[in-house]
């Protein structure tokens, strides 16, 4: 692995806290459930991918990588939202990390991407070159495997606290006991991804092909251009429920055909 040409861009773990747990919002999907949810805290770690591929690394990788944190309340001078700066540094990594970010992050991300086709076009590269641990290890082993169950089955540090409690926190104004929980939550699920191997309880260990940055660093300069590469068409435009405001709207189907 030592010779595989490595991509130039960071890899990218992050995660984020809401104000509200699904079975508060209403909604027929989870899209428009996650619809009515708003970010309270979203903390990022940016890493060297050279400091990815060897296990013996990923505590350098850890504390040498950049640290980030967007309030929903607090926009930078000249950003459209709180989370276009955070946008712009997923746009230049390699590979993106979130735990069940498939499922859920990104869905609450989503109304931040804005309408039309770019939007949805940069929505969709991003999630081209995510890695998210949690999707990967249901689909094989059709458990639902809880982060803090992995980090202490492999002897890493465990949650300080969960999303419930993370809700509380922000409803009371502890902010820096927010962000600390979050910060090291992504800390915690950055050690984990970048192990050689996963001890699953239950079923032994599994390889690091299904969960791990390392496996997926040398491929993802290919799934990176496949990205890159995706252009939207438009067939005749159709009526359909705007999950964003539950509004009856005319737009264009959305289908995806490689370029």
């Amino acid at each position: 692995m030592a010779d595989t040409q490595l991509p130039d861009g960071q890899v990218l773990f992050f995660d984020l806290e809401t104000d509200q747990a699904f079975d508060r919002c209403p909604g027929a999907t989870r899209q428009q459930q996650a619809n009515y949810m708003q970010v309270t805290v979203l903390c990022a770690l940016e890493c060297d991918p050279k400091l990815c591929v060897n296990p013996e690394d990923a505590n350098r990788a850890v504390e040498r990588g950049t640290k980030t944190h967007f309030w929903r309340d607090v926009v930078e001078p000249g950003k459209k939202h709180p989370f276009e700066p955070l946008f712009e540094r997923m746009d230049a990594s390699s590979v993106i990390v979130a735990y069940n970010g498939l499922g859920f992050d990104y869905l609450v991300l989503r109304k931040h991407y804005g309408h039309g086709i770019e939007a949805h076009r940069r929505y969709l590269r991003h999630r081209a070159k995510t890695l998210d641990p949690f999707s990967r290890i249901r689909e094989a082993t059709d458990v639902w495997p809880k982060l803090d169950t992995l980090l202490r089955e492999n002897g890493l540090e465990t949650k300080t606290a969960n999303g419930l409690e993370a809700i509380k926190m922000f409803e009371e104004g502890r902010r820096e006991e927010l962000l600390a929980y979050c910060v090291q939550d992504v800390a915690a699920m950055a050690r984990l991804c970048l192990l050689g191997e996963l001890k699953f309880p239950g079923l032994g260990t599994i390889p690091n092909a299904l969960f791990g940055v390392a496996s997926c660093l040398p491929t993802h300069v290919r799934q990176r251009e496949d990205a890159e590469n995706f252009v939207m068409v438009s067939p005749p435009r159709k009526r359909e429920r705007d999950e964003l405001d539950g509004e009856l709207v005319d737009r264009p189907a959305r289908v995806l055909v490689s370029a």
